[in-house]
Parts: C-alpha cells; sequence; structure tokens
C-alpha cells in the first residue's frame, strides 16, 4: 500500500514515539516515500529507543511539548503534512489537578492547532484522536 500524496513530503508526526505514534511512524516508513518523517514528543528516551530500532535515514527527532507554541513553530519549519496524536491525560486524582488536565487536554491541543495555522494554513493536515484514560 502506497501513499501518493505523501510522496516527497516532509512529515511531522507530533507525539510520534506513544504507542499509536510510534506504529504510525512504522507505517509510514514502510507504506510512503515521504522524504523526511520527524517524530515529535517529550520522551528523549523512546525517541533515542526509536532510532536504534528503526535506523531509517528518513528519521528525524524533534524534543518539544505540544503546549510549547514557540517550539511547535520551530518544529514545523519546513513541514509539508503534519499528523497528530494527542492522547487525553485524566490522572488518578484528577479532582486536585484539574488546572493541570485542562491545561493539557484543552491548551495542549489548542497550541497544536496554532502552531499548524500561524506556520502553514493551508498544506497541513491535522489529524488528532483522543483516548481518555478513565479512573475506575
Amino acid at each position: 500500500m502506497s501513499i501518493d500524496f505523501l510522496k516527497n513530503k516532509v512529515i511531522l508526526v507530533a507525539g510520534g514515539t506513544g504507542s499509536f505514534g510510534k506504529n504510525f511512524v512504522k507505517f509510514l516508513l514502510a507504506n510512503s516515500e515521504a522524504r523526511k518523517i520527524i517524530v515529535f514528543s517529550r520522551d528523549e528516551l523512546k525517541q533515542f529507543q526509536m532510532e536504534k530500532e528503526l535506523l531509517d535515514e528518513r528519521l528525524r527527532f524533534f524534543i518539544g511539548d505540544v503546549r510549547d507554541l514557540p517550539r511547535l513553530e520551530r518544529a514545523f519549519n519546513g513541514v509539508d503534512v503534519s499528523f497528530s496524536y494527542l492522547k487525553a491525560s485524566i490522572p488518578i486524582g484528577f479532582q486536585y489537578f484539574d488546572r493541570h488536565v485542562q491545561f493539557n487536554n484543552i491548551q495542549g491541543a489548542n497550541i497544536l492547532l496554532q502552531s499548524i495555522n500561524h506556520t502553514y494554513p493551508v498544506n497541513s493536515l491535522a489529524f488528532m484522536l483522543y483516548t481518555p484514560n478513565f479512573v475506575g
């Protein structure tokens, strides 16, 4: 299966070291002729492990947090297409950290969309999934 519209494109995958993101990057490597795939995440260890596991010259890794607009804008420099996976974070004891949960889940997604809009208002694709972790 080839994804023709990604041929020679620079792709950024936000949340690229998580369970979905990592598998999506593997899918892109196997099924697209992308020029470069940037894995954007805040987890340096997972990026290191992914780099050692996948060994593909098209991969680049960018440490950053979706809540940091200037960092996102820098990451989006030269990007043609972006795919973003954000998992809703609902930690145990969230009733005590409601502002943190709101900042992570709502403002993080909003900042990501702002950076896409500011940097590439026409040539970007945002693919966002939310999977809440319910405390039960």
